[in-house]
């Protein structure tokens, strides 16, 4: 049983992380939805305009940017959000009101300026390094939930915000890791499914909580942590579950299977990453490699969009991953 000191001490460290970080994380349900949504539209905006025109706030912001860049010298006003995405272009429109929303509401922003660049630090970042893969927009997305934790930083907690920004840099690359290994897992063993978007997310934000309580100096679980920042962003519940069952997840099968088989994946490309990383080769042995297929299927028992692995072909999906 825990000691009296030692619940204090995570009772204490819990409010530090909320005090400083988690309640200043806030995200309503309809910027949730438009945040959301930019995994899907792939620079296609009709629907996503719609969505934007729903919320008064950043359909008024986008307004607002045209106004100001063209001094209300254009042929036609500009007064939908439509009109405003089409003026300013997909990825502009998209990037404005993204740091919008993460900053609060935040105004005076304009397209390419430095601090719209720093708000979206690691969500352009991610885009350009995903290149012209089909995951691209979930790997921007996936980017907003580490340019959320910065953004809810206190302003003047200057280190703190410098901790959170270097140990957020080295939780990226884990995290990317994490991504690409388990996508590749996924098309492998259930290639119809259609997993591999989702795992982006899982993969990235599954290493944020870590981050976080190394920022903070907590020692408060890094999987819990993960959870409680994705569970607030509201465009990432699914992947919150995931972070929160990452070192145990034939337990999230509580959840639903399709979770089960996702924390799964990551747990499994987790051990992969550790190991190349120790180890510095991709020999990962046959008894580890087995260890590995055995755990796969009790995750993918009674699933749908995963069936079970016989070992040869397990074997050679393990040895065939690209890191």
């Amino acid at each position: 049983m825990p000691s009296s000191s030692r619940i204090v001490g995570v009772s204490d460290s819990f409010h530090k992380a909320h005090e400083l970080l988690l309640s200043r994380i806030r995200i309503g349900r309809i910027e949730a939805e438009i945040l959301s949504h930019f995994r899907r539209a792939s620079g296609v905006y009709p629907d996503l305009a719609a969505l934007i025109g729903r919320d008064p706030n950043s359909e008024g912001f986008l307004l607002q940017v045209v106004h100001q860049i063209t001094a209300g010298k254009t042929p036609e006003p500009v007064v939908s959000a439509q009109a405003a995405m089409a003026f300013l272009g997909f990825e502009s429109a998209r990037n404005l009101v993204s740091a919008f929303i993460l900053k609060g509401r935040a105004q005076g922003l304009v397209p390419g300026s430095p601090e719209l660049e720093d708000i979206l630090r690691f969500s352009l970042m991610s885009e350009k390094q995903a290149g012209e893969d089909a995951l691209r927009s979930h790997y921007f997305v996936a980017g907003l939930a580490y340019d959320a934790i910065l953004a809810a930083c206190p302003p003047e907690e200057t280190s703190l915000k410098d901790r959170l920004r270097s140990a957020l840099s080295d939780a990226w690359i884990q995290g990317r890791q994490a991504a690409l290994i388990a996508s590749q897992l996924a098309r492998g063993m259930a290639p119809d499914s259609r997993m591999d978007a989702d795992l982006v997310l899982d993969g990235l934000l599954h290493s944020t909580g870590q981050a976080v309580a190394q920022a903070l100096q907590s020692t408060l679980s890094g999987p819990v942590l993960s959870y409680l920042i994705a569970s607030r962003l509201g465009f990432a519940s699914e992947s919150a579950w995931v972070a929160l069952y990452q070192d145990h997840p034939l337990l999230a099968a509580r959840i639903g299977k399709a979770l089960r088989v996702r924390a799964t994946l990551i747990w499994i490309a987790r051990r992969m990453g550790r190991y190349k990383s120790m180890a510095g080769d991709l020999n990962y042995g046959p008894r580890r490699i087995e260890s590995w297929r055995q755990i796969a299927n009790q995750a993918f028992a009674g699933s749908r969009i995963a069936r079970a692995q016989g070992a040869e072909h397990f074997k050679e999906l393990i040895e065939g991953i690209s890191l």
